[in-house]
C-alpha cells in the first residue's frame, strides 16, 4: 500500500477502489477504507464472483475508481443529478443583490437562490430567469426599504398564498418572502415570512 501512502492517504480515509489480481481472473469494486498501510473492503458493487472475492495468494492491483451508478452526472443544463440521497454536513446558499432598473428586477435562479434587494424603486416587471423545465425550484427574496412606499407588478405566474403583501416602506426595515415551483417556473406559489422587521 505504499502508492496510496504516497499519495497522502490518512489513516480512515475511504474511496471507491478496484482490485485486481495480477494473474487470476479475480476482481472486485467495493468501497475501501485505508488503516495503517491495508485496505479493508465494504461489501463489493461489483465482483468477479458476485459476493466478496476470497483473493488467491499473489499481487494485486488496488485503483481508485468512480463507479457510474455512484456518480453524480450533469445534465445539459449544467443540473448535477445524484443517484441517491445527498448526506451533508452543512450546506451554503448562494445570494446575490441584484437592483431595480428602469423598473424592472431581473432574479438569475442559475446565479442564486437568495435575493437580498434594495426596494429603491418601483418595479412594473420582476422576471424570475433561468429555471430548469420539468423541476421543482425554489428562492428567498429580502427587500430593505428606503423610506419611500413603492409598489410592485407581480407577475400571473405568481400565486401569494395569503394574499399579495403591502411591503413596507420604513427606511430599512425589511420584508422576507419564499417562492417555490413545481412546475418549472408556470407557476410561483409565494408566501411572506416576515414583513417590517
Amino acid at each position: 500500500m505504499l502508492g496510496l501512502s504516497a499519495a497522502g492517504f490518512a489513516n480512515g480515509d475511504t474511496f471507491w477502489g478496484l482490485i485486481e489480481h495480477a494473474t487470476a481472473a479475480e476482481w472486485e469494486i467495493a468501497i475501501c477504507t485505508f488503516n495503517a498501510g491495508a485496505i479493508t473492503r465494504a461489501t463489493p458493487l461489483k465482483s468477479s464472483t458476485g459476493a466478496t472475492v476470497s483473493f488467491s495468494a499473489g499481487t494485486k492491483t488496488v485503483s481508485l475508481v468512480a463507479p457510474a451508478s455512484k456518480t453524480p452526472l450533469a445534465d445539459n443544463y449544467g443540473n448535477f443529478i445524484f443517484t441517491g440521497p445527498i448526506v451533508s454536513l452543512g450546506q451554503r446558499e448562494t445570494y446575490a443583490a441584484p437592483t431595480i432598473s428602469a423598473g424592472t428586477l431581473n432574479l438569475d435562479l442559475s446565479a442564486a437562490t437568495v435575493f437580498k434587494v434594495a426596494n429603491t424603486a418601483n418595479v412594473s416587471t420582476l422576471s424570475i430567469q433561468n429555471i430548469t423545465a420539468g423541476y421543482a425550484a425554489n428562492f428567498t427574496l429580502m427587500l430593505t426599504a428606503d423610506g419611500t412606499p413603492r409598489t410592485w407588478t407581480w407577475p400571473a405566474s405568481v400565486t401569494w398564498l395569503r394574499g399579495a403583501p403591502t411591503l413596507s416602506s420604513t427606511n430599512a426595515k425589511r420584508d422576507l418572502f419564499t417562492f417555490t415551483t413545481l412546475d418549472g417556473g408556470t407557476t410561483w406559489f409565494a408566501a411572506d415570512v416576515a414583513q417590517n422587521f
